[in-house]
């Protein structure tokens, strides 16, 4: 049973959830809007600057980035620029719903008429094509989802990182994307600052 994605909408507002097996596709479409990210996400200092690192600008670049994340990518057929695009159109519709934007935007609309799926006798979504094409089109279904679970998406405080992440710890409290590193090195700021402060005072 084939349908078009643009016919999703009513049925995730009704239903709450999505009829997909999300969590996987979920925590994979996050990483490829974290493929553009502020320099302190790398854990190599000589990396950092003060640019905007974006790892979508290249499908080269993609590429890499998507394998050091241990993303699960075809292997065989090459990232075309028709489907770096639209790669980078999801990444921009994670990063509006992080911001809080009310409704997809119209790229995503147009991804979403030319996306199709089809339901499997267990009750799941799959989405239709091979390679990067399949790929993005798992995606899609996903980001309903993650839409579904958007109070739990967070960006990292620390300002040169930025980093997306998923909050499902149960007060929805996190701040960093990682204690040990943003959450360190942002006390530390804070300690300095006060420390040099006190100095002039």
């Amino acid at each position: 049973m084939w349908h078009n994605l643009c016919n999703l909408t009513n049925e995730v507002s009704r239903r709450r959830a999505l009829p997909f097996p999300g969590t996987a596709h979920r925590e994979a479409l996050v990483v490829i809007a974290n493929a553009r990210h502020g320099s302190e996400s790398h854990r190599d200092r000589s990396q950092w600057d003060d640019q905007r690192h974006d790892h979508l600008a290249t499908a080269r670049a993609a590429v890499e980035f998507f394998r050091v994340q241990e993303l699960s990518i075809p292997r065989k057929a090459p990232l075309q620029r028709r489907q770096l695009a639209d790669l980078r159109v999801l990444a921009d519709a994670v990063d509006r719903l992080a911001e809080g934007a009310p409704s997809p935007s119209r790229p995503l609309g147009e991804l979403l008429r030319r996306t199709r799926f089809a339901y499997e006798s267990s009750g799941d979504i799959a989405a239709i094509g091979r390679g990067w094409n399949g790929f993005v089109a798992t995606l899609v279904p996903a980001f309903f989802d993650l839409r579904l679970r958007r109070r739990e998406l967070r960006r990292c405080r620390n300002p040169g990182c930025q980093w997306l992440f998923l909050d499902t710890s149960p007060g929805r409290g996190r701040t960093w994307c990682d204690m040990s590193t943003c959450g360190s090195r942002m006390k530390m700021r804070r300690y300095r600052r006060r420390l040099r402060q006190a100095l002039r005072a």
